[in-house]
């Protein structure tokens, strides 16, 4: 079986940095003490009283929970926080600590564990059944202070966006900011060039998935095209959802080593690897001999029969 177990999500300590909330086209701003929602022109800034400095403050993009969280130790105490998107609108839940006295519009509340604050109405969508993750074999912590590549974050958060019609732009990771929050232009003025019309920043969201899964995966009638674009050295995909199946592979040095295919309905496919691949073997259960089969040649998938794959030969 083929297994990701990266952590999907993006955390920082620096206050004031802000992130896409998941399941919404709504942004927040986190501080210590402050969060500022917005959505276009929609704006609520919500201030967290406290009697002194709020320490071992964390702003995390839970991906996989489909939620922001903040953390804080406060005078008062602990507090969790959830900024969560459902039902039309972003809801402050306070998952854990007490309570927590709020200030929002100049209105104070107080807010109990395991309460929510309806916050901003905004576009949401429900929490997908079924999400396409990809790894590319880095399990760096994900800390923005350190750097390093979020395309296999943005690639499994993208499925959490309300979709935009895709745009026609060189860069699509620079104009990401902070935890992945969209942006129409570049912020930190680095010199990239920008698309010259006003696009939805969301766009980039639907945009991004879309040529990332092109290089991985092509459907073409019955034939799938693998590793047709400019992919990482190595890495794994799972649950690759195709015309009447899904499907999970790895690849070493740009060539698919392993794959299995889970077949959702009785299909006909014929799979299309680099030009030199000439054979490849097929098993319907992983400790089975199997049999080979020519790249020419057509599966006959069966709905609820997995097949593994694998002796991909040159």
């Amino acid at each position: 079986m083929i297994q990701i177990k990266e952590p999907f999500c993006y955390f920082t300590h620096l206050p004031g940095k802000e992130s896409v909330i998941p399941l919404s086209k709504a942004v927040a701003k986190v501080y210590p003490c402050k969060i500022v929602v917005k959505d276009g022109s929609a704006l609520v800034a919500i201030d967290i009283e406290t009697k002194g400095e709020v320490k071992g403050f964390t702003h995390l993009l839970n991906i996989e929970k489909g939620r922001l969280e903040i953390f804080g130790q406060r005078e008062e105490g602990y507090f969790h926080l959830f900024l969560e998107a459902f039902e039309g609108e972003i809801f402050l839940k306070l998952s854990r600590g007490k309570t927590l006295s709020l200030k929002m519009e100049g209105i104070d509340f107080l807010l109990e564990k395991g309460k929510s604050l309806s916050i901003l109405k905004t576009l949401t969508i429900p929490m997908p059944k079924d999400v396409e993750k990809i790894s590319f074999g880095s399990f760096k912590k994900p800390l923005l202070e350190k750097g390093g590549c979020i395309q296999t974050k943005l690639y499994y958060l993208a499925q959490l966006i309300p979709k935009a019609p895709l745009i026609s732009i060189d860069a699509i990771e620079p104009f990401f900011l902070d935890l992945c929050s969209p942006q129409g232009e570049d912020l930190l003025y680095r010199g990239i060039k920008e698309i010259k019309n006003p696009f939805d920043p969301f766009s980039l969201f639907s945009t991004f998935f879309d040529r990332l899964r092109r290089q991985m995966i092509i459907e073409n009638g019955e034939d799938l095209l693998f590793l047709k674009g400019k992919v990482p050295h190595a890495g794994k995909v799972t649950g690759l959802s195709c015309e009447g199946c899904t499907i999970d592979f790895l690849w070493r040095k740009g060539k698919v080593m392993k794959m299995v295919i889970n077949p959702t309905k009785e299909v006909k496919r014929k799979l299309v690897f680099s030009q030199d691949i000439t054979s490849y073997r097929i098993k319907h259960h992983p400790k089975e001999k199997g049999k080979i089969v020519l790249v020419n040649d057509y599966l006959m998938l069966e709905k609820g029969k997995s097949l593994f794959i694998d002796r991909i030969y040159r």
